[in-house]
């Protein structure tokens, strides 16, 4: 599935250089790959949490650390209210969260060679 992302992710989109043709992404499938990809990968995670918490576990093991996603479906669990959280609400959470910090990498790093290539001494020197 890595791959299949890596793939998707080098795939040229014009409408990221010409907004207006924008709309190609949904007409040559980008779009949907990339959607489906990161669902059944959010799906699988979901899933492997609420199996880990049936199940036994090892407590010198790491991994039952408890983290959001646990969090969220001890929640979902004991909510009795009229509006209880669903598991599409928890994949959404994932997602915003995995989106900010690849969003905020990519930012970063788009900033830090902006400012190489305006000082092309520092430029030099990062060589």
């Amino acid at each position: 599935m890595l791959k299949e992302l890596a793939k998707l992710l080098g795939t040229f989109n014009p409408g990221d250089y010409i907004p207006w043709l924008n709309w190609i992404k949904r007409v040559n499938g980008f779009e949907a790959n990339w959607l489906d990809g990161l669902t059944i990968f959010f799906e699988g995670v979901v899933e492997e949490h609420r199996n880990r918490k049936k199940g036994d576990t090892n407590p010198n093991d790491s991994s039952n650390d408890t983290d959001l996603v646990d969090i969220l479906l001890e929640i979902q669990r004991e909510s009795n209210s009229s509006s209880p959280i669903e598991t599409d609400t928890i994949k959404a959470v994932i997602f915003d969260i995995f989106a900010a910090g690849t969003d905020t990498t990519y930012t970063a790093l788009e900033w830090a060679m902006a400012e190489l290539l305006k000082h092309p001494k520092n430029m030099e020197i990062a060589e």
